[in-house]
């Protein structure tokens, strides 16, 4: 990658892109002797899919170049944020993981110690039953019966009887052993939860640190856009600059092959779920600025952290950071539809993968600057902004 840095999500999209489109291209072993002609058609269509998404990267870098050191700053800070973000996230699901099995453990560990506890018992009146009987009881056992038939079956009974003390016995030492077994187990997942709270720790303490550092960075550009007087100029530098993405992008998968169709997109009008649970902070047709300029999506509020979901299937073509807009992730839906989710705190999914309906792609946020906390949502047809409200599920 050239000097401007691109971040690792940009960095590895081709790869990403044309692995996607592999896995799903070639054929399963049972088919290895598809024909040569196919062969040439997959790997013209990878690339196809290395073409496109390089020629949004290089939009991206163009992009770049035009950021001010305090946009650069900004837009730093909120990637760290993300990566971070998706580590605490992890480091939460292992810690929530590890309290569930040391609990089970716990239970066992319980369960096997009144089982113990009971064995004992038995144990102890088989040891004072085998006492009380002597050593000399397969004798007596004989001498006491005159009629041999029953002599023989009382010598059986007995003998059943010493195997299922011997049985006992058995059990109880397998029981202890399980014990210690769980022993051990339990100790070792306690080591390895406690490990795995100070590394959620630290990461939440690192993660504050860079919340005030993108407060300062945020400070710092906003200081400098009211010095120029800009702030208009600003907005609609980052309107256009999301719209040139746009344009990009939809020339782009206009060569990508053809996506594999969970349900046609536009069979799915008042059907789509909400990418979030929240309010709607703002409508698509809301003016803003000076109330020239007008919002081509709604801006849904939701606590930072919470789950954006996929709408629909489809491709991710861009995950990463744009003036204005933040974290954003589009996804390619086919036939000339999309759909956008900007102003995430962190990214979950990264260009190339395929999204199924309702899988988390990102977690809701700020980033870009704005003052709310929730994500950004847009749907396109070629390109041209439409309104989600009559594509969403209504709610009651």
């Amino acid at each position: 990658m050239p000097a401007i840095n691109l971040h690792p999500r940009s960095v590895h999209t081709c790869a990403l892109l044309a692995y996607a489109l592999l896995a799903h291209a070639l054929p399963p072993p049972a088919f290895a002797a598809e024909s040569a002609a196919s062969v040439t058609q997959t790997r013209e269509e990878l690339a196809r899919v290395t073409a496109a998404i390089a020629d949004i990267e290089r939009w991206l870098e163009d992009a770049a170049a035009d950021r001010d050191q305090f946009e650069t700053r900004l837009r730093e800070t909120e990637q760290q944020m993300s990566d971070l973000s998706a580590a605490v996230t992890t480091s939460r699901a292992a810690v929530s993981a590890g309290e569930s099995e040391l609990a089970r453990l716990s239970a066992e560990r319980g369960r096997l110690d009144r089982l113990q506890r009971e064995q004992l018992g038995q144990v102890n009146a088989a040891l004072r039953s085998a006492y009380m009987s002597g050593r000399d009881s397969y004798l007596k056992v004989l001498l006491n019966q005159e009629n041999p038939e029953l002599a023989a079956r009382m010598l059986r009974y007995y003998d059943y009887f010493s195997q299922s003390r011997l049985r006992q016995l058995a059990v109880y030492v397998a029981t202890l052993a399980q014990i210690d077994s769980v022993r051990l187990e339990l100790a070792a997942r306690t080591e390895n939860l406690e490990q795995e709270r100070q590394d959620l720790e630290s990461q939440l303490q690192e993660l504050d640190l860079l919340r005030d550092e993108r407060r300062r960075a945020l400070l710092a550009l906003n200081a400098s856009i009211s010095e120029r007087g800009g702030e208009l100029s600003s907005l609609v530098a980052q309107r256009q600059q999301l719209d040139e993405l746009l344009d990009q992008i939809q020339r782009a998968i206009e060569e990508l092959p053809a996506l594999p169709k969970p349900g046609a997109f536009a069979e799915s009008r008042g059907q789509l779920p909400w990418p979030v649970d929240g309010a709607v902070h703002s409508r698509f047709g809301d003016t803003y600025g000076d109330g020239s300029l007008r919002r081509n999506g709604l801006f849904i509020t939701a606590p930072g952290g919470s789950p954006i979901r996929a709408v629909h299937g489809g491709r991710v073509v861009f995950a990463d950071w744009l003036r204005g807009t933040g974290l954003l992730v589009v996804v390619d839906h086919g036939d000339g539809y999309m759909s956008l989710y900007g102003n995430n705190e962190s990214l979950q999914v990264e260009a190339g993968s395929q999204v199924s309906l309702g899988e988390v792609i990102a977690g809701a946020g700020n980033s870009g600057g704005v003052p709310e906390t929730g994500v950004y949502f847009e749907i396109r047809q070629q390109g041209q902004a439409i309104n989600p409200a009559g594509w969403l599920q209504s709610r009651n």
